[in-house]
C-alpha cells in the first residue's frame, strides 16, 4: 500500500522539530489540522507557529505536484485561528515518488540522507 501524503507530512514535521530547537517546543509545529483557518474547507499540511502573528505554512504533494505551488500561494494571508495571525510565508514541497513506497523509519532516514535536512537550520 502506498504511503499517504498525510503520513509523509507527519514524518517531515517530526524531522523539522528535531532540526531546529525553537520548533521542538510542544505546539510549535502542527500537521494536518482541520479548522485552523477562518476560510472553511482548507487544511494546511504543516503549520509552524514560530511567530504567532505570521505563521508559516508548508504544503506538500507527491510529484508531479501540479497544484502544490497554488496550494501554497492560497495560504498566504489566511487567518490562522489559534493565534489570530495571518500566514506570512508559505512553502511548496514536491515529494519524490519513491517516498510512496517507504514506511515508518524509512521515511525519516531518507529525509535526512537525501534532502540533508538541517543543513540550513541554525540552533
Amino acid at each position: 500500500m502506498a504511503t499517504s501524503e498525510i503520513i509523509f507530512n507527519e514524518y517531515l514535521s517530526a524531522e523539522l522539530r528535531k532540526k531546529y530547537t525553537a520548533w521542538a517546543i510542544t505546539g510549535m509545529v502542527h500537521c494536518e489540522n482541520t479548522g485552523v483557518f477562518k476560510a472553511k474547507g482548507q487544511r494546511p499540511d504543516i503549520v509552524v507557529r514560530d511567530n504567532p502573528a505570521a505563521p508559516i505554512c508548508v504544503e506538500t504533494e507527491y510529484q508531479p505536484a501540479v497544484t502544490v505551488e497554488q496550494d501554497g500561494l492560497s495560504r498566504l494571508g489566511q487567518t490562522y485561528v489559534p493565534t489570530g495571525g495571518k500566514v506570512g510565508c508559505a512553502m511548496a514541497v514536491r515529494i519524490p515518488d519513491h517516498y510512496k513506497n517507504k514506511n515508518g523509519p524509512e521515511i525519516a532516514a531518507a529525509l535526512i540522507d537525501e534532502n540533508k535536512l538541517g543543513s540550513g537550520f541554525i540552533n
